[in-house]
């Protein structure tokens, strides 16, 4: 007899997240997804606009400004009220309720003060998105969905390259990214920087982000928002359609560009002066990662899934007394 369900997901990344939901579905069984990593900066939703938000119901997520985000730019209003009414009336949708309740399980990452005691500062630069042959994520609107910004970040790397006797450059991939690995050992090769690190899965990026004094990211990924709750500053590339609301929180907030040229000319320009630790983080954490309601996390948690399951009470209530008027 349960009273509640949730999953990271209904997309189908694992095929047990459509089932449930449709299980869910048949049984009246109150179901919710809790935001799948880091997203919410964008207008468009890789995966997510096509699945989570059409058959969720319930969708838990970290801060004010994806909420935001995800109803500004709901699928109703994304694929036209008349598609969309189609498609609800063929699957049956629910109304998305969009709840803010932030993230534990990035809170839970232990931070402390950077305690980088080398002689050299420390440059991470974390590769941006995954790109896997035979896959692909529907819904996203960005110009990068085969090529893994390539060229961007190859000026990235080479701007790197030029402070490689100053700093203390890593490369940080995707664990299961053993083609990008190859790729960027043989790049730095190429280009006489072999001594510059690529890492796959030595180490994780918590603890590369511990020893960076500077990161480097070319989207707003979970990687990013983990890298938020550190105190070296952050260098973002992304020219994804951002919202608004985005664009100026990460204006404050990190050395954020959507303009590959000017982005490296900036980086180059920090680097040479070496002055680290400029900017504060705060509204990041407060828009997109709830950080003002931290301390009451649970209580917040808790009453958002009690307001879920009383809403499953009041509908049943309302089937069993049309039940016994049509008697």
């Amino acid at each position: 007899n349960y009273q509640l369900v949730a999953a990271n997901t209904c997309a189908s990344f694992h095929n047990q997240s459509v089932l449930v939901k449709n299980i869910c579905r048949k049984y009246n069984i109150p179901f919710l997804c809790w935001m799948h990593g880091g997203f919410g900066a964008n207008k468009t939703f890789e995966g997510y606009d096509s699945s989570d938000f059409l058959l969720a119901g319930n969708y838990l997520v970290y801060g004010e400004g994806v909420r935001r985000g995800i109803n500004d730019n709901h699928p109703e209003k994304t694929i036209g009220r008349d598609v969309f009414n189609r498609i609800k009336k063929y699957y049956g949708l629910n109304e998305l309720n969009v709840y803010t309740v932030g993230t534990p399980l990035l809170e839970k990452i232990k931070v402390s003060p950077n305690q980088n005691d080398n002689q050299k500062k420390v440059i991470l630069l974390v590769c941006g998105e995954l790109w896997i042959h035979n896959q692909y994520y529907m819904g996203g609107n960005t110009p990068y969905a085969f090529s893994q910004k390539w060229r961007e970040m190859k000026n990235i790397v080479k701007t790197l390259i030029e402070f490689k006797d100053q700093y203390e450059i890593i490369i940080k991939t995707y664990p299961n990214d053993d083609e990008g690995f190859m790729m960027w050992q043989k790049f730095l090769a190429d280009n006489n920087a072999e001594d510059m690190a690529v890492i796959k899965k030595e180490f994780t990026l918590e603890q590369l982000a511990q020893k960076a004094d500077l990161s480097i990211s070319t989207w707003v990924s979970t990687g990013f928002f983990k890298l938020s709750f550190y105190d070296s500053d952050q260098f973002l590339f992304d020219n994804s359609d951002l919202t608004d609301e985005a664009k100026k929180v990460l204006t404050e907030t990190t050395f954020f560009d959507n303009d590959i040229n000017k982005f490296c000319f900036n980086l180059r320009e920090y680097l040479k002066n070496g002055v680290f630790y400029k900017k504060k983080k705060d509204l990041f954490q407060k828009v997109f990662v709830d950080s003002d309601n931290k301390e009451n996390r649970v209580k917040k948690i808790i009453s958002v899934l009690d307001e879920i399951m009383a809403k499953r009470k009041e509908w049943q209530v309302s089937f069993h007394t049309e039940k016994e008027r049509i008697k």
